[in-house]
């Protein structure tokens, strides 16, 4: 046995706790185990310590330790989410009307005009993802931000919006800037 799993009962096997006794050679495993002498191993090792230790698992009366605990940290989470969607949709709605400020002609409708602000904040929750991938899997430090820098101070084509979608035209970088009132 090389890790040990703490699932929450009503959530496993989609969410639990790992602790990796030994880690593989495997990329997805993690950087550290808790063998490892640095900080996050000395941490875990605390964890786990204190998680299986008798007096967290079991209670001689009323519920155990670690139940109240996981139970506050559901609180948290149901939280952390209300709030993520809350700034996801002013984040949403702003890049709305920013879009809607600097593309007046933009041939389709506000629903059509909102379903490609989604699909453009979907991408890029999906490129900061892949950017955290990336870390971990050891790219560069900010190889999108310098990838997406360098694509926006090229001359050769800008990106507008359409009713089909994204396209390219060509025309000059000032042009993507949007004023600073809209932002």
């Amino acid at each position: 046995m090389n890790e040990f799993r703490l699932y929450w009962w009503d959530r496993a096997p989609r969410q639990y706790l790992r602790f990796v006794i030994r880690r593989s050679a495997d990329l997805l495993s993690g950087d550290y185990d808790l063998l490892s002498d640095d900080e996050r191993a000395r941490f875990d090792r605390f964890l786990f310590a204190r998680l299986f230790h008798c007096d967290t698992l079991l209670s001689f009366a009323g519920r155990p330790l670690l139940l109240s605990l996981v139970e506050r940290q559901w609180l948290r989470e149901e939280k952390f989410e209300e709030e993520f969607y809350e700034n996801y949709k002013a984040t949403r709605d702003r890049l709305f009307n920013v879009l809607s400020l600097n593309n007046p002609a933009f041939p389709g409708t506000k629903s059509e005009l909102l379903r490609l602000t989604q699909k453009l904040l979907d991408r890029f929750i999906f490129a900061f993802y892949c950017k955290d991938m990336g870390d971990r899997m050891l790219f560069p430090p900010q190889f999108v931000r310098d990838h997406l820098r360098n694509r926006s101070m090229s001359r050769s084509t800008t990106p507008t919006v359409t009713s089909s979608g994204v396209s390219s035209s060509a025309c000059s970088p000032r042009s993507m800037v949007a004023p600073s009132s809209a932002v």
